[in-house]
């Protein structure tokens, strides 16, 4: 009964490389400055990844519950130590999500950075144009426009 967990940890695979491609999409794209033009179909292509992710999830919590596993990693270590044939799968699915979590938290990073770049090139803006100052949730001016 182990062919049922074997397709359930390739497709989650196949999902998960996927999602990487998408990520990695999404990064040339924030550092081309080039989001805006492919936003709307990255995050359709995100969530329909995310749904199908969380999909074989349940599958392959499933596979492993009829096999008499627990769902969960011990559960998965515990089905590969009675079918050997599942480690290299289960491996390659643990090193692809890994790089597609690190690829996530740059990603992160990126759109961080380019909204602090947006928010001081707002205040500066706001200074040229004369605008009265701004305070943030804490009531206090933000610190570029406090020496004006």
């Amino acid at each position: 009964m182990t062919a049922a967990l074997l397709d359930a940890l390739q497709d989650e695979l196949v999902a998960v490389e996927d999602f990487t491609q998408v990520l990695e999409q999404e990064e040339a794209a924030l550092i081309d400055g080039n989001l805006m033009a492919i936003l709307p179909a990255i995050v359709e292509r995100k969530t329909e990844l995310t749904e199908k992710l969380t999909s074989y999830g349940k599958q392959r919590e499933a596979a492993l519950a009829d096999l008499g596993f627990p769902a969960s990693r011990d559960g998965m270590t515990a089905a590969i130590g009675a079918d050997g044939s599942l480690a290299e799968t289960w491996k390659r699915l643990l090193t692809q999500a890994e790089r597609a979590r690190a690829r996530n938290v740059t990603n992160g990073l990126l759109i961080k950075t380019r909204m602090d770049y947006n928010h001081q090139a707002l205040i500066a803006l706001r200074l040229a144009a004369g605008a009265p100052a701004i305070y943030g949730p804490d009531g206090r001016l933000p610190m570029s426009m406090q020496s004006r």
